[in-house]
């Protein structure tokens, strides 16, 4: 019999915001596949284009002139998210996702991250 290791029991911040990102496209999917696409937010519909350019910026196989107009696309993209009102908890997600470059980054409470929190706190009341 050979042994297991056990998870850690100290999750990252990287392995949550992944767990957060694995549960936001499952309830996106979920929820398309019973509603169809018109159920899908205006925040998941940014946000689907905002994971594709930011996919291309960080590909190893786009041309660095690919990258950097996925870059500057994505950036642009990532002002009318955090502009757009969260209207659920997926919404939420999404946009902490995009924030903190899926867990690059930590989540301040200035700029858009002061927009984010205060959707927080709006929601959990």
């Amino acid at each position: 019999m050979t042994e297991q290791a056990l998870p850690d029991p100290q999750p990252t911040r990287r392995g949550v915001i992944g767990h957060l990102a694995g549960a936001a496209v499952a309830g996106a999917v979920v929820s398309s596949g019973i509603q169809g696409d018109l159920s899908e937010s205006p925040v998941m519909k940014l946000f689907r284009q905002w994971s594709q350019l930011y996919s291309l910026s960080i590909d190893d196989d786009a041309t660095d002139d690919e990258a950097e107009a996925a870059y500057r696309s994505y950036k642009a993209l990532e002002q009318q998210l955090f502009e757009v009102p969260s209207e659920n908890a997926r919404d939420l997600l999404a946009k902490i996702i995009a924030y903190t470059s899926r867990g690059d980054f930590v989540l301040a409470d200035t700029g858009a991250g002061r927009l984010i929190f205060e959707e927080i706190r709006t929601l959990a009341v």
